[in-house]
C-alpha cells in the first residue's frame, strides 16, 4: 500500500519520504535563524577600535574649529575634505552594518561646516546663503535616509508623545534668551523690509529643523543603536558642542552642551524632533532676530 524499495534495500513509504524532506528543511532554517542572531549579536557589540575611530573622528572636527580661529578657514575646509574623505573609506571597510550607517551618517557635520563656512567666503547675505545650503543639506538627509531604509518615523518626523513636544518648544525661548545674555551677537537681518524679515525667520526656524534633523533625527539614532543610549547622547552632545568652538566661549560652550543634552534626552523618550526642532528654531529667533533688533 504505497510502499516502496530505496536504494539501499529498506522500504519506506512517500509519507516517511516527505517527513524526511521537511526535517532537513526545518533544520536548514534553525541553522539560518542561528547565523542570523550571531551577525546581529556582533553588529551590538561595540569595539576598542570603533571607539578609537570615533575619538579620532570628533578630534579631527575639534582641530577643523580651531583652525577656523587660530589659522585660516582655508585649512579648515582641508580638514573636513580629509575627515569626509576618511568616512567614505571607512564605512565601505566595515564589517558591522551599525557602525558604517553611523560613519555615513557622520559625513553629514563636516559637510554642513562646509557650507556654513562658505557664508564668510561669498558676497551673498548671511540669510539668503543659508537658505541655498538647506535644500542640499536636506536632499543629503533623503538619500541617506533611503539608503539606510530610514523612514519618515525612523527619523523623528512624528507626532508621538505630543504634550512632551509642546512643553519643550518652550524652552526654546529661555534657550535663545540666556545665548543672548551669552553671546550678544549682531543680527542676522539689517534689512527691516517685510519680504527679507519673513525670509528670516524661515531660515532660522529651518535650520533649527534641519540641525536637528541631522544631529538628532539620524545621527544620535545610529549611535544610541550601536553604543546604547547614555554613550550615544554623550557622542552626539560632544560632536554638537564641537561646532560652536569658534565663539570663543567657555560657559557657552558648557550651555551649549547641556542643551544638547536635554534635547538629545527628549528625542530619546519621545522618538521625535518636531517639538525640539521647533524650540530649536524659537532659539535661533531669539539670538539672531528678535532679541538684537529690540536692543537697536
Amino acid at each position: 500500500m504505497g510502499l516502496k524499495e530505496n536504494d539501499k534495500g529498506t522500504i519506506e513509504s512517500p509519507d516517511s519520504h516527505k517527513l524526511l524532506e521537511q526535517h532537513k528543511k526545518l533544520l536548514q532554517l534553525s541553522n539560518l535563524k542561528i547565523e542570523t542572531l550571531k551577525v546581529e549579536k556582533s553588529e551590538v557589540h561595540f569595539t576598542r577600535k570603533m571607539g578609537i575611530i570615533l575619538l579620532l573622528y570628533a578630534l579631527s572636527l575639534v582641530a577643523a574649529e580651531i583652525a577656523i580661529t587660530t589659522v585660516k578657514p582655508s585649512w579648515s575646509l582641508l580638514f573636513l575634505i580629509v575627515i569626509i574623505t576618511s568616512l567614505v573609506v571607512l564605512s565601505s571597510l566595515s564589517a558591522s552594518a551599525k557602525f558604517s550607517h553611523l560613519l555615513q551618517a557622520l559625513i553629514l557635520i563636516p559637510l554642513l561646516r562646509i557650507m556654513s563656512l562658505s557664508i564668510s567666503m561669498t558676497e551673498i547675505g548671511p540669510v539668503y546663503w543659508l537658505a541655498l545650503i538647506i535644500f542640499p543639506l536636506i536632499v543629503s538627509c533623503i538619500f541617506l535616509m533611503r539608503g539606510q531604509q530610514l523612514s519618515i518615523s525612523d527619523v523623528g518626523l512624528n507626532l508621538k508623545k505630543l504634550p512632551v513636544q509642546l512643553v519643550i518648544i518652550w524652552v526654546g525661548l529661555a534657550v535663545g534668551f540666556i545665548e543672548y545674555i551669552l553671546l550678544k551677537p549682531a543680527t542676522i537681518t539689517p534689512n527691516l523690509d517685510m519680504p527679507y524679515m519673513i525670509l528670516s525667520v524661515i531660515v532660522l526656524i529651518g535650520s533649527g529643523f534641519i540641525l536637528e534633523l541631522i544631529f538628532r533625527g539620524i545621527i544620535q539614532q545610529k549611535a544610541d543603536d550601536l553604543m546604547g543610549k547614555l554613550g550615544g547622547l554623550l557622542f552626539l552632545s560632544t560632536l554638537f558642542t564641537t561646532q560652536y568652538l569658534a565663539w570663543n566661549s567657555v560657559p557657552y560652550l558648557i550651555f551649549v552642551f547641556g542643551v544638547s543634552i536635554i534635547y538629545g534626552y527628549v528625542f530619546q523618550k519621545t522618538s521625535s524632533i518636531l517639538g525640539i526642532s521647533i524650540s530649536h528654531g524659537l532659539a535661533n529667533l531669539m539670538v539672531f532676530l528678535i532679541l538684537p533688533l529690540s536692543v537697536i
